[in-house]
Parts: C-alpha cells; sequence; structure tokens
C-alpha cells in the first residue's frame, strides 16, 4: 500500500465523528452568533504522525445559492480565485488554475487545481510557500444522510504535466501531506446552507504544528471567506 493509501486508511479510521455519523456534525452552539461562520484548529496523533487539523462552519442564505452542489461549484472556480481572494492579508495568491477534469480508474470524476501562494508565518520566516496540484472527487458513499454533496481533496504526488503554464510539476512545496472533504446541506426550514470543511495539513517548514497551525488555519479561513462573500 502506498503512502497516499496508508494516508487516506489512517484519516478514515480515526475520524469516525467526521466520516460515519449519520448527519453532518452541528456547529459550535455559538457558531454563527455574530457572524456567518466559525472555525478552529487542533494537533491530532494518529500512530505518532502530528497533523494540524482545521474546522471551518459556514452559514450560507438559499438566495445566493439554487443548489448544494452550486456552492461547491463555486468553490472549483479556481480561475477566479484572484477575484475571490482580493485584499485577503492571510493568503498571498500567486497562481491558480483550473486543470483538465478527468476519469479515473475507479470511475470518479476528478477535479483538478493547481495553486501557488504563500501565507504568513512567524518569525523568522514571515511566510510560507505553497505550491500544489490537488484533486477533488466525490465521496462514495456519501457518509451523511442529511448532506446533499460530499467531496473530498488529496496532494497530488509525482509528477504532472501543465501544459497551460509551460510547466512540468514534480511534486509539492511546502507541504508534506494534505487531506480533506467539503460537505453541504441545505435546511428547508431555515432556508440556509450549512457547510463543513475539515482538512489535516502538515507543512513542510520545520516549524512546531502549534506554531504552525494558526497561519495554516488563517490561509484556509481567508480561502472559505473569499470564495463564499463571508
Amino acid at each position: 500500500m502506498n503512502y497516499i493509501l496508508m494516508s487516506l486508511a489512517l484519516f478514515i479510521f480515526t475520524l469516525p465523528h467526521t466520516l460515519f455519523a449519520a448527519t453532518m456534525p452541528t456547529p459550535p452552539e455559538d457558531c454563527f452568533a455574530e457572524q456567518s461562520y466559525c472555525h478552529k484548529y487542533e494537533i491530532v496523533y494518529d500512530n505518532d504522525i502530528r497533523y494540524i487539523e482545521v474546522t471551518i462552519h459556514a452559514e450560507i442564505d438559499a438566495s445566493e445559492f439554487a443548489t448544494s452542489q452550486d456552492i461547491i461549484n463555486r468553490y472549483f472556480d479556481f480561475d477566479h480565485w484572484f477575484e475571490y481572494l482580493d485584499g485577503k492579508d492571510a493568503v498571498r495568491l500567486v497562481t491558480s488554475t483550473a486543470l483538465p477534469t478527468t476519469v479515473e480508474a475507479d470511475g470518479r470524476e476528478y477535479i483538478w487545481h493547481f495553486s501557488h501562494y504563500y501565507t504568513k508565518a512567524p518569525f523568522p520566516l514571515w511566510s510560507m510557500q505553497i505550491k500544489e496540484v490537488s484533486y477533488y472527487r466525490k465521496i462514495v458513499p456519501n457518509p451523511y444522510a442529511d448532506a446533499q454533496v460530499a467531496w473530498e481533496f488529496d496532494l497530488k504526488k509525482g509528477r504532472i504535466q501543465i501544459p497551460s503554464l509551460g510547466e512540468d510539476f514534480t511534486d509539492s512545496w511546502g507541504l508534506k501531506y494534505k487531506y480533506g472533504q467539503l460537505f453541504a446541506r441545505f435546511d428547508q426550514e431555515k432556508q440556509k446552507y450549512y457547510v463543513l470543511a475539515v482538512t489535516r495539513v502538515i507543512p513542510s517548514i520545520d516549524l512546531l504544528p502549534s506554531v504552525a497551525a494558526p497561519y495554516i488555519e488563517a490561509s484556509m479561513l481567508a480561502i472559505f471567506q473569499g470564495v463564499f462573500d463571508l
């Protein structure tokens, strides 16, 4: 079993509250008291491996999107991330490009994203450079009965050609590991969409996870805020 499959299996078997609950986890009681989102980070340990885990809950008015999939499609609008992230100090985008969608051996559609960006970092680094190719695919079966859409995303390992950029991408910079899940459900009574994103990362920089975590969280939150106009 290769590293990616081992990491995915580890994530699945150690996060039953995320992957195998009957309904999406309920946001904290005061999550939307003052704004339309809430977030947290934790340092989690699995088999002596330390991960930074970032969780984001968001509440979006039904008038803004026709379906739950439309919400995910907004996130997949990678070519417009420059517009969405304009003015976000926590992340400085250099490149964001949607790559051709493929259908892989598992029969699922894969949505590909090439991104190059900088996040803030503590002294003396001041910034972290991240350059990655990620792929997104539907989670089968959907683990939550009330989630209309369920997607997972991971880093592409190894070489991939990016003709549109005149570049032969060999591996990610700035991240040793990234895996996450993205869910959306519609509440008919409240006329609200509820979005949940849970992501685990291991940065490449030589910092304690507890030191790097606030900056990783801030960059993920900035992307969420920008894409969904929170």
